[in-house]
């Protein structure tokens, strides 16, 4: 038995997976930290630069250790939007797939200056960035989905019909990292009575810090009925989804359900948008990369076959199980 769980654990984190799925995840992450250097610019100065919001532990010496984040030793308004150039310039070449590992490590390595340089700006999504970056330094991201691919058509054609599989490791680590993101907060939640009683959502639109919308009195009619549907919601998806999305037939609807979750959130409250895109970007992981890639072909046309009538489909074979994003 012992030896027949071990096999299976090994399985489960050394795996081969269709590599189309991780070049779209690739150019994701890279959109989505252009889009954060973007937002990030009419602030850069005054949350890290010389004479901005400087935390108390910087001024009491802490610059002086070795491994202080970098902006306390920089004293160059210059140098600071070099600095912020190239991780604006690492960004964009890891949207297209050039140098993209080198631009990991940079985009890494500034994502923890920028988490402990100044943590009274920190809002959720440096933590979360911090571990799409690290465990992606381990996933073949230049496999698929890169630039050199897409500038030829013969290239676009080879991606989208190339059935080779890549074997990697830390993949599932980095999928279950996310969910955990999930699975820790329920517990504080369950012990809010605003969670338990429905009333979480009513109070974050109605708090004068948080809307972005009018006509938000919405949930609060019928007492607070769209409010109760929605808080309930948003606890299915938090405690089922890290469950339910190792079962095959329910990885499509589960992602579904969570990417629901985390665009109405980053529609409706302030604030919070960066972080729920930033798990967005995460949840593409999980998207099976074999469908995913044929799904493409045959709406750009590459790869066509005929209607599947139900007595094909009586005699089709069924698909290997599997987990993760590789398979399904």
């Amino acid at each position: 038995m012992i030896a027949r769980a071990a096999g299976a654990l090994r399985r489960f984190f050394f795996t081969d997976v269709d590599p189309f799925v991780l070049g779209i995840y690739r150019a994701a992450l890279g959109g989505y930290l252009i889009l954060f250097y973007v937002m990030l610019a009419p602030s850069w100065l005054l949350y890290y630069g010389p004479g901005g919001i400087t935390p108390v532990v910087a001024s009491g010496g802490g610059g002086s250790l070795l491994l202080s984040p970098l902006f306390w030793h920089v004293q160059s308004r210059a140098v600071m939007w070099a600095l912020y150039g190239v991780s604006l310039g690492c960004a964009v070449l890891l949207a297209i797939g050039a140098w993209w590992r080198i631009a990991l490590v940079w985009l890494w390595y500034m994502n923890l200056t920028l988490l402990f340089s100044n943590p009274y700006v920190v809002n959720g999504e440096e933590q979360v960035m911090g571990v799409l970056l690290l465990f992606s330094l381990f996933l073949p991201l230049g496999a698929s989905f890169t630039w050199r691919q897409l500038a030829r058509a013969d290239g676009r054609r080879a991606m989208l019909t190339a059935s080779a599989r890549v074997p990697v490791w830390s993949l599932r680590a980095l999928q279950l990292q996310l969910l955990l993101v999930y699975l820790a907060s329920v517990p504080a939640k369950l012990s809010d009575p605003a969670w338990r009683d429905g009333t979480l959502v009513y109070y974050a639109m109605m708090a004068t810090d948080y809307p972005r919308w009018p006509g938000l009195e919405i949930f609060a009619w019928g007492n607070a009925a769209l409010s109760r549907i929605l808080t309930g919601y948003s606890l299915a998806v938090e405690m089922l989804v890290p469950f339910l999305i190792w079962f095959r037939r329910l990885r499509l609807p589960c992602v579904a359900a969570a990417l629901a979750l985390h665009a109405g959130m980053a529609v409706l409250i302030e604030g919070v948008m960066m972080f729920n895109l930033a798990m967005m970007v995460g949840l593409i992981l999980f998207l099976p990369g074999q469908r995913t890639r044929l799904w493409m072909a045959r709406r750009l046309a590459v790869v066509s076959g005929p209607p599947a009538t139900a007595e094909s489909r009586s005699r089709r074979p069924r698909r290997p199980r599997s987990s993760g994003c590789g398979r399904g």
